[in-house]
């Protein structure tokens, strides 16, 4: 398993700034808002049972955006390409927050 889908790995970077990646080229900023885990799950989680917490990413989307849930394509300057399966989940103002869950 890649350490990048760890929520160790994605921890440090809240608040940064994570590009979404279109066919055509076009760039996207979206902000990590929180890198959470779901849920206690005790040994299943640790690092010497082959199985990665639980946790979930929220991700700003800029001011206007408003995708469907899918699979998007992102680059970070540290964590580098990454498939992430994007669901809307709420609104504040002309922006919406998106959730991301790995399990």
């Amino acid at each position: 398993m890649s350490d990048v889908l760890k929520l160790e790995a994605f921890q440090p970077h809240v608040g940064e700034t994570f590009q979404l990646e279109f066919a055509d080229g076009q760039t996207l900023d979206f902000e990590l808002q929180s890198a959470t885990p779901l849920t206690d799950h005790g040994s299943l989680g640790s690092p010497d049972s082959g199985y990665r917490t639980p946790f979930s990413l929220l991700l700003m989307g800029p001011e206007g955006l408003d995708l469907p849930q899918s699979t998007y394509h992102f680059a970070h300057d540290e964590l580098g390409s990454i498939d992430i399966f994007l669901v809307p989940i709420e609104r504040s103002g002309n922006r919406l927050t998106y959730q991301a869950i790995f399990n």
